[in-house]
């Protein structure tokens, strides 16, 4: 295919297998060719300065359980409902998964932050009520995180409202055709050929092509999301979800402005904070839970896990109707259902099992919270306004 770019494949001596058992014998004996790459790719990430969350470093612990006999076993269903035997043990790892997630608690601290000379929180992350907050621990990644919240509470063709792709959104927040194109067109003037794959009919991603999406905008004066137009155009719009969430957006979120735009068109509020959640569990940026129906976040990135996804929701009274009647979350068994059997089948259990050490490290604070403090001192340094 012309104008199409190739990575190519770099030579190397392939070293005829001469092990006792390829099922025992590690990877650096069974294949030579695979070890080279993986120890130049372990090189590069050492050699490298990575400033990206979703390329952040995980541990020791986190990838001891990747590798390990959790990955052997198949369990489609819930605890106590599989669909499999031999769940026992799957089980109980995914249930004490979803204690850690509820539980894990930071004391309160003050730190210095980009936008006041100082930051306290008196609040507990995630420190949630059970009685108040359920967790989903299957989903695969974030997107597909994403789509299951979506699936759960929109209808197809529903509506949904995020931030704009090129205003720093993300593609899972509901980007379709044209807002991809006006990326590009901003990024590189020899991007023909990137329009080739994509046609007014054929959408970006999946949730472009399931929901319709209105996209809210940052002022283009500014750089910061103009909450008063976002409201108009929610009043217009009335999506069933509304997303505060960013992928390249430098500023904290007013999630009590999104909770009042929210009740105001009747949405159900999601918060998306993948890229974020590391600066969240440490207490240095305002957690979401306060106001958000939804939760959603990757366990790689700033947190620096695996890479799955968890989805917290509420529970108990949402509201109380005009008759004095209290309204009810159901949105447990929702999100359960669109996760499996409505979007994957069995989940990845030695993901689940690798979130366990790093929800530890946080609840006993082993988390690196001098990583997070001194990423706002870098942010300040390079972004002194």
């Amino acid at each position: 295919m012309s104008g199409q770019v190739h990575t190519p494949l770099v030579p190397v001596n392939r070293v005829p297998y001469s092990g006792q058992d390829m099922l025992k014998d590690p990877v650096s004996t069974v294949d030579s060719e695979v070890f080279e790459i993986m120890k130049k790719e372990k090189s590069r990430q050492r050699r490298g300065l990575e400033l990206i969350a979703s390329e952040n470093f995980t541990t020791k612990s986190v990838m001891d359980a990747l590798g390990s006999s959790m990955c052997n076993k198949y369990s489609e269903g819930y605890p106590g409902a599989r669909y499999y035997g031999g769940n026992e043990f799957i089980d109980q790892m995914e249930l004490l998964c979803q204690r850690r997630a509820l539980e894990v608690t930071t004391q309160s601290h003050s730190v210095a932050c980009f936008e006041t000379d100082s930051f306290e929180f008196d609040f507990k992350v995630f420190g949630l009520d059970p009685e108040l907050w359920g967790v989903n621990v299957q989903s695969l990644s974030g997107s597909p995180a994403n789509f299951a919240v979506y699936t759960a509470l929109v209808e197809p063709n529903g509506r949904i409202m995020g931030l704009d792709l090129p205003d720093g959104g993300h593609l899972s927040h509901g980007s379709g055709f044209e807002i991809l194109k006006r990326m590009l067109q901003r990024r590189s003037t020899k991007c023909s050929d990137c329009f080739r794959f994509f046609t007014p009919v054929r959408k970006v991603s999946a949730t472009s092509m399931f929901f319709q999406s209105m996209p809210y905008k940052v002022d283009p004066k500014t750089g910061l999301i103009d909450y008063d137009r976002m409201e108009e155009n929610a009043m217009l719009f009335r999506p069933k979800v509304l997303v505060a969430g960013v992928s390249c957006y430098a500023r904290h979120l007013d999630y009590a402005r999104f909770r009042k735009i929210a009740d105001k068109c009747g949405a159900y509020l999601m918060a998306d904070m993948a890229h974020i959640s590391g600066l969240v569990a440490a207490g240095v940026i305002p957690s979401p839970f306060e106001y958000a129906d939804v939760v959603t976040t990757t366990t790689h990135k700033s947190l620096r896990g695996p890479r799955g996804a968890l989805i917290f929701f509420r529970k108990g009274v949402r509201s109380t109707n005009a008759k004095g009647d209290k309204v009810m979350y159901d949105l447990g068994d929702k999100i359960a259902a669109a996760v499996f059997p409505g979007l994957q089948g069995g989940p990845h259990n030695h993901t689940i099992t690798g979130g366990l050490p790093l929800l530890l490290g946080i609840r006993y604070r082993v988390f690196d919270f001098e990583w997070t403090t001194a990423y706002f001192a870098s942010f300040k340094f390079f972004y002194p306004s």
